[in-house]
């Protein structure tokens, strides 16, 4: 079967559920390994979730997650380019490599990702989105994998085993 994954998450995730409209899996490097020291920019809350910023003229999140044994990056999320307000709607504003920060617990934070991904239904992605007049052929129908309506990141701290529930939780749509 064919999993609904956004593009840009295709080779690093790993799908543990799919009922046809929610998809769950875990990130998981391309070298194996499942912990990842991570690199964001947003909103740090008082439980240690991560919030959508306002930043100059619009909102801005930025999740990358930077593989423990190959240190290879992977951006897992930006609001400027994913899910329905990114892709859609162009409603975040990218942030530069250089304003990113790295995300602790504990000392030597490494952490496992569980992710759910709330997917657009195909066919009203297509009729409100590719058919529209606005869109100018910018959007083929197989977009709808990117344009996911929900995101929710679970993390659990790889050293300290801390957990963070809803880490993040953001509407998209």
């Amino acid at each position: 079967m064919e999993y609904p994954i956004p593009k840009h998450l295709k080779e690093v995730f790993r799908v543990s559920n799919f009922d046809g409209h929610d998809l769950d899996g875990k990130i998981v490097c391309s070298c194996g390994c499942n912990a990842f020291g991570i690199k964001y920019f947003g909103w740090i809350l008082d439980d240690g979730g991560l919030a959508v910023v306002n930043e100059g003229e619009g909102y801005a999140l930025v999740v990358k997650a930077v593989c423990r044994d190959c240190k290879k990056e992977w951006l897992i999320f930006d609001l400027s380019k994913h899910g329905f307000e990114g892709l859609v709607n162009e409603g975040g504003v990218p942030v530069p490599e250089k304003m990113l920060k790295c995300y602790s617990c504990c000392d030597n934070s490494s952490y496992e990702f569980d992710i759910g991904i709330e997917t657009e239904d195909p066919e009203q992605f297509i009729e409100e989105v590719v058919n529209e007049e606005f869109s100018d052929g910018k959007f083929t129908p197989e977009d709808y994998v990117d344009a996911f309506d929900w995101l929710v990141i679970h993390l659990k701290c790889t050293h300290c085993g801390r957990k963070f529930r809803d880490w993040i939780n953001l509407e998209l749509s």
